[in-house]
């Protein structure tokens, strides 16, 4: 995804050298691994709630030297378990929302909000990257004291299945906030749009 990873580079190399990644559907962890291995934030906190694939994110970060914390968890908007739906293609594309794509099983796996992760370790984000296959409303909104009080930038997947925009959720994640959306692409003209949507791609 050369729009997120080029928005992702723009993001860290403006912010302040010690900035915090929050990396929420990190899979192997490339966003995270680029993050600590080209600028050396405060933290990297990365997300993976599929355990062979946690597993992975876990060597990948200790063979780029560390600066990684590996969370395995999903992030949602409630704290206990829940099925994650595992992809018969790609473990790219495991969810944590039934229905999303055809399942060749579950797992059951930890849910914690955000915001719970922040209060625990006292290092709140300064950029946030969702990635969660639908799920995104469902993190925003356990995201929504950190938004409040923090005010992170946020890129975050907004997809169009089966003529649905899955944008709109978001966008009433996003609501009273006073966030701006913007749709990332190869040639984006970065006029502030009203509504996130789907049919632009990641806003």
């Amino acid at each position: 995804e050369p729009e997120t990873a080029a928005a992702l580079l723009a993001l860290f190399e403006q912010a302040d050298p010690d900035f915090v990644l929050y990396d929420v559907g990190a899979n192997v962890g490339v966003y995270s691994a680029m993050a600590a291995a080209m600028f050396r934030p405060r933290a990297v906190h990365s997300f993976e709630p599929s355990p062979t694939t946690a597993e992975i994110l876990a060597k990948v970060a200790r063979a780029n030297g560390g600066g990684v914390t590996v969370h395995e968890c999903a992030l949602s908007d409630t704290d206990g378990e829940a099925a994650l739906f595992l992809s018969p293609v790609s473990d790219a594309s495991n969810s944590m929302v039934a229905g999303f794509r055809e399942a060749s099983g579950e797992v059951v796996v930890r849910t914690r909000r955000l915001d719970d992760v922040v209060a625990e370790t006292g290092t709140p984000p300064t950029i946030i990257k969702i990635d969660v296959e639908t799920h995104e409303p469902a993190v925003l909104a356990g995201a929504r004291e950190t938004l409040e009080n923090h005010r992170p930038y946020v890129v975050v997947e907004v997809l169009y299945r089966s003529k649905r925009d899955l944008g709109a959720p978001i966008s009433d994640a996003f609501a009273g906030l006073g966030y701006s959306y913007y749709a990332l692409d190869a040639t984006p003209d970065w006029q502030a749009a009203e509504r996130i949507t789907g049919r632009k791609g990641i806003a």
